[in-house]
């Protein structure tokens, strides 16, 4: 079978504009979504920089739910979280307050009646104790509140190591450790 048409026929000028209508439709549609998803990020990232802030300790009022239906109730759900949170650490202040107070009134009375006492070895015993026992309720306070830090020191490794029951045993030659 032989077919015979003229070119005209076979090939179409307007191949080129449908191509050119192809690729600037897409370049349209692509620019569009992007600006669209673009939209539906910037709530999702203000909502996780707003609990990064508050999680370092910051205040994160200017934060309000925005975007998508799921990432508004997620930001409402972290705006009631962070009230639930400042509400309980109110909570805990105002205990403390309370606790500090009850624990160091019978302390000072104690002190005042000690004072009233005299000298006397037994009354200096009593108000060393009553000094170890401020102490203690400070410790305690100040653990609670958050504020009880340890101190850092400088240790020389090879005395903690050669002073703990690990540095008595022989070191095994494929763990040998070598000291400057």
């Amino acid at each position: 079978l032989r077919v015979l048409t003229t070119k005209k026929r076979v090939t179409s000028s307007t191949t080129y504009i449908f191509i050119m209508w192809m690729v600037g439709t897409s370049l349209i549609l692509m620019a569009v979504a992007i600006l669209f998803l673009r939209n539906q990020i910037r709530p999702i990232r203000q909502l996780a920089k707003a609990a990064e802030e508050f999680g370092k300790g910051r205040d994160v009022g200017h934060f309000h739910p925005s975007g998508a239906t799921e990432v508004r109730q997620a930001a409402s759900a972290f705006i009631s979280m962070r009230d639930r949170i400042q509400r309980q650490i109110a909570q805990r202040t105002e205990m403390l307050a309370g606790v500090s107070h009850d624990l160091r009134t019978p302390l000072t009375r104690m002190k005042l009646q000690l004072v009233m006492l005299g000298e006397s070895s037994d009354v200096q015993n009593l108000q060393a104790d009553v000094s170890e026992m401020e102490r203690m309720v400070e410790g305690y306070l100040a653990f609670m509140r958050g504020q009880d830090s340890e101190e850092v020191v400088d240790t020389n490794i090879r005395n903690l190591i050669n002073s703990s029951s690990i540095g008595s045993f022989p070191t095994p030659p494929l763990l040998s450790i070598y000291w400057s």
